[in-house]
């Protein structure tokens, strides 16, 4: 299935959705003198997830709000506040509330059904 992306929808350059994303090791390595700030790592065999004080993605100029990899960013970086899955918070608040309030039902009916599994049959 392609993802159809929403040109249309314009990014404000606020920084608000650049928080830390695992990366796969070799782009940490490859992209490591742009790193802006330090961070602590959560390692698994392939990715490093940055983790920062801030919270904010390691690569985001904290002053400038600007991407230090901006031409050579992750797709979810590209992709993000363009394409209905990832929509922009900024943008589109009141379709960020109603997908929280679907992941949230989403979420209740799961660990209703993982506590009915886990019940005692009659």
């Amino acid at each position: 299935m392609k993802t159809e992306i929403n040109w249309t929808k314009v990014c404000k350059g606020c920084g608000r959705c650049c928080s830390n994303i695992p990366h796969n090791k070799d782009f940490i390595e490859a992209h490591k003198k742009h790193i802006q700030v330090e961070y602590n790592e959560i390692h698994s065999e392939e990715l490093i997830k940055p983790e920062t004080v801030d919270g904010y993605c390691i690569f985001l100029d904290r002053s400038s709000k600007r991407c230090h990899i901006y031409s050579e960013r992750p797709e979810i970086c590209r992709v993000y506040g363009t394409i209905d899955k990832y929509p922009c918070y900024v943008l589109e608040p009141e379709v960020c509330k109603k997908k929280d309030k679907e992941i949230i039902e989403e979420l209740k009916k799961h660990a209703l059904e993982k506590l009915m599994q886990k019940q005692p049959h009659e």
